[in-house]
């Protein structure tokens, strides 16, 4: 199954655009730091199967985001380093800390049943 979405009707692409509170607006880290999941949230969701390690790591991406918009925080890993570290290390420490290769590999079973039970219907 192909990834087909459109990312400017995406809660991501809302947390983008959102107000949030004043010190927000002026924390440029971490302004930043959304642009940049952002940025990794579509690189790799780019029409290829959703089953490939490189969309379920841009997903990754995007549901930080979401996690931003809907509980109005970064997961506690990014607040603590946003500014010293890169976006995308943080991503990648985060992703190793869920369980790395056995997260990847956990998402792409989740999605292959789902997929093989949307044949079966």
């Amino acid at each position: 199954m192909r990834n087909k979405l459109i990312f400017e009707d995406t809660i991501a692409h809302t947390a983008l655009t959102t107000f949030y509170s004043e010190e927000d607006l002026y924390d440029l880290a971490l302004m930043e730091s959304l642009k940049d999941l952002y940025q990794i949230g579509i690189q790799y969701l780019d029409g290829r199967p959703a089953t490939d390690s490189e969309a379920i790591y841009s997903a990754t991406a995007l549901s930080v985001l979401e996690k931003k918009y809907r509980g109005g925080t970064l997961p506690k890993l990014f607040m603590r380093s946003i500014g010293e570290k890169t976006t995308r290390s943080l991503l990648d420490e985060y992703v190793e800390w869920m369980g790395g290769r056995s997260y990847i590999e956990d998402i792409y079973e989740s999605i292959k049943t789902f997929v093989n039970n949307i044949k079966d219907r």
